[in-house]
């Protein structure tokens, strides 16, 4: 780690340094990598290292981070995550939700994805609001029953149940495909004061969920 750190310092100290294509990447997870454009090696700050630490593949190894976030270097694949553009690696780790689509659990770029990352992202997100809300469209953060995540803020989107919602009732509207948000109570507390965080936006409602599932049995009745 050592000499790998007086190499950086020695290229980084140029002008115009080059890392490209050297096997300098240092990673958290204690493997040496080639700096390569197409190959991201994150630098974040401690809270954003702790909240993804099931990946430390990702990340530079901390004896190097402040180096390399210090001095933009164009090709090496050094990505300067913070609180404003956390959702990029949220999307990493969770994928990408392409026109409200929900995702697979399981279809996630990286493994490791649970309800506990899910919560902890979630608050991460509400207490620290990213700098465009729209960043959070594609970003699949809602569970529902049947292993799929699903973006915030689209009509599809599970409801949160009412919290009188008693199982019978429940039970009848699964029964009916009308999409409830799966999790435990900690969790539809954190996604409630992330939707309320944003401005601007609602989460859907039982009402609407409710309403688009009538919708659809009628278009389907007249087909």
């Amino acid at each position: 780690p050592e000499l790998v750190k007086a190499l950086l310092v020695y290229l980084l100290g140029e002008d115009a340094p080059q890392l490209s294509g050297l096997p300098l990447a240092f990673r958290q997870d204690g493997f040496l990598r080639t700096f390569s454009e197409g190959d991201a090696i994150v630098v974040a700050n401690h809270d954003i290292r702790r909240l993804f630490g099931r990946w430390p593949h990702l990340f530079a190894h901390s004896s190097i981070d402040a180096l390399l976030s210090k001095k933009v270097v164009k090709g090496s694949g050094v990505v300067n995550v913070t609180h404003q553009n956390v959702t990029l690696l949220a999307e990493w780790i969770l994928g990408e939700s392409s026109d409200g689509e929900p995702v697979l659990w399981s279809d996630g770029p990286l493994r490791g994805v649970d309800f506990d990352f899910l919560e902890s992202i979630v608050m991460h997100l509400a207490t620290h609001p990213p700098a465009q809300g729209a960043s959070l469209q594609t970003l699949p953060l809602v569970p529902d029953p049947v292993g799929r995540l699903h973006p915030l803020y689209r009509a599809t989107t599970p409801a949160f149940p009412p919290d009188d919602l008693t199982p019978g009732e429940r039970q009848a509207l699964e029964a009916f495909h009308v999409p409830l948000v799966h999790g435990s109570a900690s969790l539809l507390a954190a996604l409630k004061t992330l939707s309320t965080k944003l401005r601007g936006r609602s989460h859907p409602t039982l009402a609407q969920a409710l309403a688009l599932r009538f919708l659809d049995a009628a278009n389907a009745s007249t087909a």
